[in-house]
């Protein structure tokens, strides 16, 4: 083993140096981390009572984040969320006819304000609503 010339305050001054440039490199990117991508949410409509909710948001390392929550539509039924086109995915109502879902993935479509996005039992729309950016 090969002892070291360093004195100890030398020892401790690169430690020093060395935790100095860890964190000003933490301070530099930390806002960056915690920037907020925008949200989109539509409001879903029906034919009744039933509504729903659905947003889109792009979460750290460009994940992919859509919440759904619908209401007052036929218990213990599953049903098929479509975001511009695409099915992202099902979802299945409770006793009362209502289900949060979330959906976690990078190859879910991107939306931004105008797209469309709807709920369908099979081949019927259910509810249909237009994103907006979230204010």
């Amino acid at each position: 083993m090969q002892k070291s010339n360093l004195s100890s305050s030398q020892k401790n001054s690169k430690w020093i140096l060395a935790l100095f440039a860890i964190t000003i490199l933490v301070i530099g990117v930390a806002p960056y981390a915690d920037a907020k991508s925008p949200t989109y949410i539509a409001k879903m409509v029906g034919s009744g009572d039933d509504k729903g909710k659905v947003a889109w948001k792009t979460e750290n390392g460009g994940i992919k984040r859509i919440d759904v929550e619908l209401e007052n539509l036929v218990p213990n039924t599953t049903y098929t969320v479509i975001v511009k086109g695409i099915a992202v995915g099902t979802a299945t109502t409770n006793g009362f006819g209502d289900a949060d879902k979330q959906f976690l993935s990078s190859s879910m479509p991107t939306v931004t304000a105008g797209d469309s996005t709807s709920i369908k039992k099979g081949t019927s729309t259910v509810l249909s609503g237009t994103f907006v950016l979230k204010s």
